[in-house]
């Protein structure tokens, strides 16, 4: 089963390896305000609606995609969803309650620039819900598919979504990485 998925499962530790590689090196308001000024209009109407590919809705639409193929995928999806929701939401509002996140870190000293449309957050920025939900969802596709270029393509979808939270300001690097690794 493992070997059958490492076209998923290699290019996730190197997604997370590299952004602890980036943690290490660079501060994490340095790695937002970099990231903040790369950006243009077909970007921000990408990535604003991308975001969503890690939404609970995205999971519900799998869900009922998943009962026309086989039940048993059914359940063992409900499973992660809940198991996902739960931990992340554990970590976000009690362990890691009132994290700030972009908006709220940088109210001071920086102005953001933000993507039209896009309600910023201030606070329970740890770990990244749409990040763990991107992870968790198309994982779970991807170990369910049998050609490499769809896990591979499930694994650029979770990370695609992982890296719009942080191209919307609505989450530092550390956050992604850590809902990419739940």
């Amino acid at each position: 089963m493992l070997t059958q998925n490492l076209f998923f499962l290699i290019p996730v530790l190197i997604f997370i390896i590299t952004g602890i590689v980036f943690l290490v090196l660079f501060p994490k308001d340095f790695i937002h305000i970099t990231q903040n000024g790369w950006y243009s209009p077909s970007m921000d109407g990408f990535f604003k609606y991308f975001t969503y590919l890690g939404d609970g809705l995205a999971f519900l639409v799998v869900g009922i995609a998943l009962m026309f193929v086989k039940w048993r995928y059914v359940m063992g999806f409900m499973i992660v969803a809940l198991l996902t929701l739960l931990s992340t939401g554990f970590l976000k509002n009690v362990v890691y309650k009132g994290t700030p996140r972009p908006s709220k870190y940088f109210e001071n000293t920086y102005d953001l620039r933000v993507v039209e449309g896009v309600e910023l957050h201030q606070l329970n920025s740890f770990p990244s819900g749409h990040t763990t939900s991107a992870f968790a969802c198309w994982g779970f596709v991807a170990f369910l598919v049998r050609r490499r270029e769809l896990k591979f393509l499930m694994f650029l979808v979770a990370a695609t979504v992982g890296y719009s939270r942080i191209y919307l300001s609505q989450h530092f690097l550390e956050d992604v990485i850590a809902g990419a690794f739940l």
